[in-house]
């Protein structure tokens, strides 16, 4: 169809001026596209922050919060956390440091950490000092009265029934864990078995924590005869350059609750060696700091012995990369 143009409109100079507008509207729009949908690739970094991040701030945005429940010592409680754990407290739970068993009202705080998302930002993976976990979900319990820090009382339990993930909570048993420069280092917890002692339990699609003591707590087990490949992971900035310690490279396992921190010796063209990720299907999540701006990416694989793979880390907020966990 022929448009009839007003003839101030046809002169050869407006024609040009409007070839040239709508030549950048296009690329505009083509700009557009590649920024907000990504150009048809599984990661979406998401909108650029304006903040300035550090690695803690930038990952204390999106950790787990805690969900604070004051009760009467002696009487115990029951009561949800905040992502459908139910807890359950014996009347008289509790001791000072002077080993007295407390009355009164005590403020019990309790965070749950049930997906890969929850363990990576609150830095709270399923690791021992030297293998990865599978994790059936992990949970901190603290308690104090009058400001003071408050531990169980002997013979008392609690229990933390957890919603289960979909992970398969089979053979999982329990592990504590205390922090080490930064990140919670898991070890099984002492061995005891029968009616009223710590452990495991699993019932339908929940897995309970049994413990006698407060602090990190973890349903876990190892991994069954893990196939470990010698690989390498490139992390591709853009040509930009960064200060090692501000760089997390870890692995998610696609299948269940696992998260590996990679080794982070960088040698030339950010080329890092890993020899203790497994032929599965997994995810490579990186992220790091360049001049108060957070660039992130992820890629997916299935490790195998001499390859190669890198991840292209583009700008990002912790919102955006949190949603992408997500979808693993």
């Amino acid at each position: 169809m022929k448009l009839n143009l007003p003839n101030f409109l046809t002169t050869p100079q407006t024609t040009s001026f409007m070839k040239k507008q709508i030549r950048n509207t296009i690329v505009i729009s083509c700009l557009a596209g590649i920024v907000f949908t990504g150009c048809g690739k599984k990661y979406d970094p998401g909108p650029v922050s304006t903040s300035t991040y550090t690695v803690e701030s930038f990952l204390s945005e999106m950790a787990v919060k805690p969900k604070k429940v004051k009760f009467n010592a002696a009487s115990g409680a029951s009561f949800f956390g905040n992502s459908g754990t139910h807890y359950e407290f014996q009347p008289s739970s509790f001791r000072n440091a002077a080993g007295v068993i407390v009355t009164g009202d005590v403020d019990v705080s309790v965070s749950e950490f049930l997906n890969r998302a929850d363990m990576l930002f609150s830095s709270v993976l399923p690791v021992t000092a030297t293998d990865a976990l599978v994790s059936g979900g992990e949970i901190l319990v603290t308690a104090e009265q009058g400001g003071e820090q408050l531990n169980m009382a002997p013979g008392k339990l609690f229990t933390a029934k957890m919603p289960m993930k979909g992970t398969d909570a089979k053979n999982m048993t329990l592990f504590t864990g205390v922090m080490d420069n930064g990140r919670v280092v898991w070890r099984p917890a002492d061995s005891v078995t029968g009616p009223g002692t710590p452990g495991i339990t699993i019932a339908g699609d929940t897995v309970a924590i049994i413990s006698d003591r407060v602090g990190y707590c973890n349903a876990d087990r190892f991994m069954t005869s893990p196939n470990y490949q010698q690989f390498n992971i490139i992390i591709n900035t853009g040509g930009l350059d960064y200060n090692d310690d501000s760089l997390t490279i870890l692995t998610l396992y696609d299948e269940f609750a696992g998260v590996w921190p990679c080794y982070k010796k960088r040698e030339p063209g950010n080329v890092y060696k890993e020899t203790h990720v497994p032929n599965i299907p997994v995810h490579f999540v990186a992220y790091v700091t360049i001049k108060g701006r957070v660039y992130g990416g992820i890629l997916g694989a299935t490790p195998v012995t001499g390859s190669s793979y890198t991840v292209t880390l583009t700008p990002t907020t912790s919102k955006a990369l949190k949603a992408e966990i997500d979808k693993i």
